[in-house]
């Protein structure tokens, strides 16, 4: 009777061990399907014509924030000679100083108006519509940080899907 009552509790034990091992694959698998929808979720939000709009004008405002800044730092004569030299086209080069600083204070100027406008663009969005861009980005650091999504698929979710060129700078920082 001792022999068949051991039999039995292995038996029973190696069930007991079976059903832990389907639990917690069951889990897992669970655990993949809601990141999953987690993902989407953000996916789609990070897709809505709001914030495809701000993302749009935040790149055009960066853009033109360098341009800017290159352009008063030329003005300032506060680039070395040789840098300047790299960045002026062949035909600019050409010119007597005073005329090209002529130039780029009108391009400078063109630049400075076109960052007003969009300054009034984003300006006329919403708090909240802003409020909720931010709070996007928020969502995925907490969601990195609570172990839900990876670093590697947050940063695809909200950086390779930039513009190349805005995407670009962040892929310095990231390096």
């Amino acid at each position: 009777m001792l022999e068949g009552w051991t039999v039995s509790a292995v038996v029973a034990l190696m069930g007991l061990v079976w059903a832990m091992l389907r639990g917690i694959t069951e889990l897992q698998r669970q655990n993949a399907v809601k990141r999953f929808e987690i993902f989407q979720a953000m996916d789609k939000r990070f897709d809505e014509r709001d914030f495809a709009d701000l993302r749009r004008l935040l790149d055009e405002t960066w853009l033109l924030h360098e341009k800017i800044s290159l352009l008063e730092k030329i003005l300032e004569n506060s680039l070395p000679a040789e840098e300047l030299k790299s960045l002026l086209a062949e035909k600019l080069k050409l010119l007597p100083a005073e005329k090209l600083k002529l130039l780029l204070a009108e391009k400078l100027k063109v630049l400075l108006d076109e960052k007003w406008l969009l300054d009034g663009k984003f300006s006329s969005y919403d708090v909240e519509t802003k409020l909720n861009f931010a709070a996007f980005f928020e969502e995925l650091a907490v969601s990195v940080n609570s172990k839900v999504m990876s670093k590697e698929v947050a940063f695809y979710s909200a950086i390779m899907r930039l513009p190349a060129r805005t995407r670009s700078h962040f892929g310095r920082a990231r390096a």
